[in-house]
């Protein structure tokens, strides 16, 4: 995925907000977690294009599904313990974000969800290198229609989110 993860997390937190958030507060909150939470395992772009392109970036820590997996679960016991509402509203949040970024970028980047027993990267779709840069192999293959599907669908619920009829909360 290149342009898919912003609007699946908007899409996720809109959703997501609509079902469980208690007031507007927490609306705006949870579709901020939403928003981040869907990007932030691409920051390990920054590592690998400014320092080291010697490991695939998705072998890096935000890439990893059993980090994600162990970090919310801390965070989740947390809010447990603190009896805190708000918190376990927005790691839920935070994890259908970050999951959502993982399971889009199973299609065709490939993730190692079976680390730490197996550390190949899973993909469903290889996409081959047919032009000059991998950004316009990527562009003019098919799955390139799940991202722009991705807009569409967030476009659209946040154009009928501005309708007087469709307000939500």
């Amino acid at each position: 995925m290149i342009i898919g993860h912003l609007p699946a997390g908007y899409i996720i937190g809109k959703l997501y907000a609509h079902n469980t958030a208690p007031n507007q507060k927490v609306y705006d909150l949870i579709l901020i977690t939403g928003f981040v939470s869907s990007v932030i395992p691409d920051l390990d772009l920054l590592y690998f294009y400014g320092l080291d392109r010697t490991l695939h970036h998705h072998f890096l820590f935000p890439h990893l599904p059993i980090f994600w997996l162990c970090a919310l679960c801390a965070i989740g016991f947390s809010a447990l313990c603190m009896q805190s509402r708000l918190l376990m509203i927005l790691t839920g949040a935070a994890a259908l974000g970050l999951f959502s970024h993982l399971a889009l970028d199973t299609i065709a980047g490939g993730i190692a969800w079976g680390l730490p027993w197996d550390p190949s990267l899973i993909r469903l779709v290889d996409i081959p290198a047919t032009h000059s840069h991998f950004l316009i192999s990527f562009a003019l293959h098919w799955t390139f229609l799940l991202e722009i599907s991705l807009w569409v669908l967030a476009i659209w619920l946040y154009r009928s989110s501005q309708c007087p009829s469709f307000k939500s909360r």
